[in-house]
């Protein structure tokens, strides 16, 4: 039997055991081979440049006018932007009808991991045509998939524009409560960049997305604040991260953040607190 007869279930467990350099032999062996395999090449695309980015367009567009109108509902072969399950999207040039036209080709993606910025307003350019999303918010405007239930937010402080950033209001020092609105499905969740965190801000992440199993705020700033009087448990987390250097502070287990962990997450698989960096006491304010 030739490999483009077999069912597309079958197909798509084979190129999940193979590694990237497999993958590309398999699509050079023959023409029907390339075919079969070229789509799950799809599953997950990383938009890191306008070049990148109309060279994705341009694939899926060629794609879309080669299927038929009476397409079923298991996606084609040549229908590829149906494959894409995974997302790295750093700050892509990309204008509002390609926003939404990347929403459109690629209806069912699964994860998204949005790198961007921080940049002093100054910095921050915006063209008559195009423009570079320096946060998330913009971006899920446009673009927030039914189908989404990952999604990595990282954010990074280039070295020109350090000193205006930390001598200015950081808007990424705060939870970006309207994206994750856009996505009460989310099962995974994670922050990659400093923030200042309270408890409050937790129960308000398990508020807008309930289904969380998988929480992940990387060095986070511990708020010494109050338990709210009622907590409700969120008995599908399963795992929680919060590495901070603050955890280390000789005072830290006289406050709350422990106790309020014990009693929101009673099923929890994994607690993961070690932060690598030390923390470092300021003596005159002990």
């Amino acid at each position: 039997m030739s490999i483009s007869k077999l069912p597309f279930e079958i197909t798509e467990r084979i190129t999940s055991y193979l590694d990237k350099e497999d993958f590309l032999q398999c699509m050079c062996v023959s023409f029907l081979w390339n075919i079969s395999f070229r789509p799950f090449h799809y599953r997950s695309v990383e938009l890191g440049d306008e070049h990148k980015c109309l060279a994705f367009f341009e694939s899926l567009e060629r794609s879309v006018k080669r299927v038929k109108t009476d397409r079923p509902v298991t996606p084609r072969i040549d229908d590829l932007g149906h494959y894409v399950h995974t997302f790295d999207i750093r700050e892509s040039f990309m204008s509002v009808a390609d926003t939404q036209k990347l929403a459109r080709l690629c209806p069912n993606v699964k994860a998204v991991h949005f790198r961007w910025e921080e940049f002093s307003d100054a910095s921050i350019f915006f063209g008559p045509q195009k423009r570079v999303y320096h946060s998330p918010t913009s971006f899920f405007d446009h673009f927030h998939p039914s189908s989404l239930t990952s999604l990595e937010l990282s954010v990074t402080i280039p070295p020109q524009s350090l000193h205006a950033v930390l001598n200015t209001p950081s808007h990424s020092s705060k939870i970006n409560f309207v994206v994750l609105h856009r996505f009460p499905q989310l099962q995974f969740l994670k922050l990659n960049y400093e923030l200042d965190l309270e408890i409050a801000h937790l129960e308000h992440i398990h508020t807008i997305c309930p289904k969380l199993k998988r929480l992940e705020i990387n060095k986070p700033r511990l708020a010494d604040c109050s338990i709210p009087g009622t907590i409700a448990p969120a008995h599908t987390m399963q795992h929680l991260a919060l590495p901070s250097r603050e955890w280390g502070h000789p005072r830290v287990c006289e406050r709350i953040w422990f106790k309020y962990i014990t009693h929101k997450y009673p099923a929890l698989k994994s607690l993961n607190i070690v932060c690598t960096e030390t923390y470092l006491r300021n003596t005159n304010q002990e």
